[in-house]
């Protein structure tokens, strides 16, 4: 799978999301365009009681579009809407950011 690596010019926050995200259905009855993406951001904290990080660390999104889009459009729609904006970066800036943004949530 492919990726797309950004990092948040406003926060220290970087994201990993598929180039493509999933299509299911069929174009008689409508599409649905979803995707997982990893959100790493210094700004997170374990929640003590649960274990569970108070962001979500991989959020799945999901859209239906009606029969009236054809893939593409349903796909770019769901871009535009969902996709997280951010300045490009390398896979290595981005395990490097992602490291330290999850040392600075954890304390470390």
């Amino acid at each position: 799978m492919s990726y797309l690596y950004l990092r948040s010019p406003n926060e220290d926050r970087v994201f990993r999301v598929p180039i493509d995200p999933v299509v299911s259905g069929d174009q008689r009855k409508g599409l649905t365009v979803s995707v997982a993406y990893d959100d790493i951001r210094a700004d997170n904290r374990l929640i003590s009681q649960t274990g569970q990080w108070h962001y979500a660390v991989r959020p799945y999104l999901s859209q239906p579009f009606g029969p009236r889009y054809s893939k593409e459009q349903a796909v770019s729609a769901f871009k535009q809407r969902h996709y997280p904006q951010g300045i490009p970066i390398t896979a290595a800036e981005y395990e490097k950011f992602s490291s330290d943004y999850e040392a600075a949530a954890l304390g470390r």
